[in-house]
């Protein structure tokens, strides 16, 4: 699957298919960090920023669930981060590779929760 997006040269930094969508687009004061492979901590300089920031809780988002999103998190629990999933805000190629990490992987790693509730949880 990963395969042919490379091959297509879908996410190509300075291709149409890797550009921020415009209502995501962050703010002049916000870091910006490309990401070179599935994992967001591997070969990045996240680790370091957020380490610098005093930040300790990860809230992770995201396309492909059972691949992107799962490998960070494994990667997020093993740097001794604290990792909340929010299940409504991540996707997969089918339904199944959704759901089968978010029910049977990811509980060991991190917290699942959806949006509405995490938002409701940080309001107190």
């Amino acid at each position: 699957m990963f395969t042919s997006i490379r091959d297509a040269e879908a996410l190509v930094e300075s291709r149409w298919g890797s550009q921020i969508v415009e209502e995501l687009s962050p703010l002049a004061s916000e870091v910006v960090v490309a990401k070179h492979t599935v994992d967001a901590l591997c070969h990045t300089d996240l680790d370091q920023i957020l380490r610098a920031g005093g930040i300790a809780h990860l809230v992770l988002a995201g396309i492909a669930t059972n691949n992107c999103v799962e490998t960070t998190a494994r990667h997020a629990c093993d740097s001794g981060y604290l990792v909340t999933i929010l299940e409504d805000c991540c996707t997969s190629f089918s339904e199944e590779w959704h759901c089968w990490p978010l029910n049977n992987v990811l509980p060991q790693f991190a917290i699942i929760s959806d949006s509405q509730a995490y938002i409701a949880a940080i309001k107190k």
